[in-house]
């Protein structure tokens, strides 16, 4: 079997099975599951490459860039306004207030607070959103990074 081949596969495989782990929720909401599958995926690619010794380097170099390529598109793809808005237009043209009425039903505050929530970063307590130990640490992350 070709190296190349190989690659490809496991690299289809690593992309199909993220896309069954998400299940419909956004890739950042499921981040350690996807990362679980790329793991999974890249530790029986790297067995294979163990025994080549530009192999124990490159290797997983090439992986983590590949997961982080992935990622990056999926993400951006899925939380891309234009992307929505033409996809809304798909069917039928409709007019501006159409299209606005359209994106807010289907993307509007609501539903990116129910995201939220289904990735734990808050969490309803006695009718009120709180930002849960998991939504701080990501805060923390998010300010350190700002600088």
């Amino acid at each position: 079997m070709s190296v190349v081949f190989l690659v490809l596969l496991a690299l289809a495989l690593s992309v199909a099975g993220s896309e069954v782990v998400l299940r419909g929720r956004k890739v950042q909401s499921a981040f350690g599951a996807t990362v679980a599958v790329w793991a999974t995926v890249g530790g029986f690619l790297l067995g294979w490459f163990w025994g080549r010794p530009s192999g124990r380097a490159s290797f997983p170099v090439f992986w983590a860039g590949a997961f982080l390529t992935w990622f990056g598109i999926r993400s951006h793809l899925e939380s891309s306004i234009l992307l929505r808005l033409v996809y809304a237009l798909r069917q039928q043209p409709k007019s501006a207030a159409e299209l606005l009425e359209e994106y807010e039903r289907f993307y509007g505050p609501r539903q990116r607070v129910e995201e939220l929530v289904r990735s734990g970063l808050l969490e309803r307590r006695e009718g009120v959103l709180v930002v849960t130990r998991k939504g701080k640490w990501i805060l923390a992350l998010a300010r350190m990074l700002r600088g």
